[in-house]
């Protein structure tokens, strides 16, 4: 049975990509492992990102979808926040 799960992204920034799941997302972090740092996104699901691993950036680069009820409101608060969201 699988109780959980971890998806990992890498990012050359791991700092930046830190500020913006916890200063603009508001995102907790559940672990930092130095290379990787892990946030939580609901109680059993979490997400990753790691310097160690080599970041997509490509034409079918990985795309990360937060699912919350207030859509309008979220988008209107990154803007607020200086997030590019076109």
């Amino acid at each position: 049975m699988i109780n959980g799960f971890i998806t990992f992204f890498g990012t050359n920034d791991l700092e930046r990509t830190h500020d913006f799941y916890t200063e603009i997302l508001g995102l907790k972090i559940l672990k930092d492992q130095g290379v990787c740092k892990i946030y939580k996104i609901i109680d059993n699901g979490s997400i990753g990102f790691c310097e160690h691993i080599e970041p997509t950036i490509k034409e079918k680069s990985p795309i990360i979808t937060f699912i919350c009820s207030s859509v309008d409101e979220k988008y209107n608060a990154l803007k607020d926040k200086g997030v590019c969201c076109s």
